[in-house]
């Protein structure tokens, strides 16, 4: 009886042993997960920090230029209509050069001259969605509904 104490002693004592020696093995493991996993934190956090410095530079320069957007020279307009006025000068049938000369006189009040330049470009290219839509919203602004109709009509008959 004492022999088959001691051989389950014994046997107690090397499933023990097996067991301390598992429990090693998986503190080692975790151990080494928890290294990697904090040396990956320490990765995230420089991108995170580099990212940041990045985002306050670009918010500075953002801020930046749209603080001075208000102050843009009427000149600045200007160069532009004759930069584009002379572009439809040399090709006629550049709807998207008439396209922006309408944004730009639209946005100086030249309403008129919008509308003509709105109009040449959806007349070189008739499914011009863009010009269409500011064209209309355009003589809505200036209580021309009547004529704004049909070219929401248009609109939504290109768009399906």
């Amino acid at each position: 009886m004492l022999k088959e104490k001691l051989d389950r002693l014994e046997q107690r004592v090397k499933e023990a042993s097996e067991l301390i020696t598992q429990l090693r093995s998986e503190k080692e493991e975790l151990e080494n997960k928890y290294r990697e996993t904090a040396k990956r934190n320490q990765e995230l956090q420089s991108e995170m920090d580099y990212l940041k410095s990045i985002q306050d530079q670009f918010g500075l320069r953002l801020e930046s230029i749209c603080s001075h957007l208000d102050t843009v020279s009427d000149g600045t307009m200007t160069d532009a209509i004759a930069v584009y006025e002379k572009k439809i000068q040399h090709n006629a049938n550049d709807y998207q050069a008439c396209f922006n000369l309408g944004n730009i006189f639209e946005k100086k009040g030249f309403f008129d001259k919008a509308i003509e330049v709105y109009r040449k470009a959806i007349k070189i290219k008739p499914d011009f969605v863009s010009a269409i839509e500011h064209l209309a919203f355009l003589l809505e602004k200036l209580n021309r509904e009547h004529e704004a109709s049909p070219l929401w009509d248009k609109v939504l008959a290109l768009k399906k």
